[in-house]
């Protein structure tokens, strides 16, 4: 059997082999575009519905606005800076409510990151994995979320066996 060293001479067909018509490729289907009318409808119309958008949010914050002004005339700004809440004396502060907000938040945050974090380390690192590497026990520990149910011990175990995870992962020191 001889081959040919030339690579644009294609090889014999196997024997027995059924042997198709090569044909010309048909040129694509022509697309309808849409006329310059329809065009500068779809824009002006997504143009005005986010302006609608923006123009709904600045009138939530000026009619905010403008029922806090007889409380920031009373008690001033130190409302948002003073922790004390004394209805006796009518000193008020809003800084502790403000505070656990802002605490909350960031913890819900720092939970979510840490969840959606194990999600994409797993897409990244931890495709077609043999079931031992730190991505993959990720996967499985993000996918525990579902055995919660309401548990503070079984929540617990789930953090924990996600920041043994994070830990094993590469350049993740302590």
């Amino acid at each position: 059997m001889t081959t040919s060293s030339d690579p644009t001479v294609p090889p014999p067909p196997m024997p027995g082999a059924v042997l198709h018509a090569q044909r010309e490729p048909s040129p694509p289907a022509t697309r309808r575009s849409a006329s310059l009318w329809q065009d500068w409808l779809f824009e002006r119309t997504t143009q005005f519905f986010a302006l609608s958008v923006l123009l709904a949010l600045l009138a939530i914050l000026g009619a905010l606005t403008w029922a806090a002004l007889p409380a920031l005339e009373k008690f001033g700004f130190g409302f948002f800076t003073t922790n004390v809440w004394n209805p006796v004396t009518s000193d008020y502060g809003a800084l502790a409510p403000i505070y656990g907000t802002l605490v909350t938040s960031a913890i819900a945050l720092s939970i979510g990151v840490l969840i959606v974090g194990s999600q994409l380390i797993t897409l990244v690192e931890g495709q077609g994995g043999t079931g031992g590497t730190a991505p993959d026990r990720l996967l499985m520990t993000s996918f525990d979320l579902d055995q919660l149910r309401y548990s503070p011990e079984s929540a617990a175990d789930f953090y924990q066996r996600l920041l043994d995870g994070a830990a094993q992962l590469p350049g993740a020191e302590a």
